[in-house]
């Protein structure tokens, strides 16, 4: 078991000239922000309706362990009927 020795927490703001995720319209983006994916430390945004350009301005909380974390960022288009396109991504 990791000892927790703080806590960080994350900003969402925006994001800009995202691809075009889907054939009609303009992309449906939300972000997976996660530390450890195996731990179960994932938070997932709102999704932003129909915008190459979405504005979240949501925060989230992420408890840090004696490890070495790595925050990753990865943005998809969330589709309806077909599994959910990815954006792009940052760790």
């Amino acid at each position: 078991m990791l000892k927790p020795i703080g806590r960080l927490q994350v900003e969402l703001v925006e994001a800009q000239n995202l691809a075009k995720g889907d054939i009609w319209g303009e992309s449906d983006p939300y972000a997976v922000i996660y530390i450890r994916r195996k731990q179960g430390c994932i938070c997932t945004s709102s999704t932003m309706k129909n915008t190459k350009a979405p504005v979240w301005n949501e925060t989230f909380l992420f408890t840090i362990n004696s490890d070495a974390p790595v925050l990753s960022i990865e943005l998809f288009d969330r589709d309806t009927f077909t599994a959910d396109d990815p954006l792009g991504s940052l760790s």
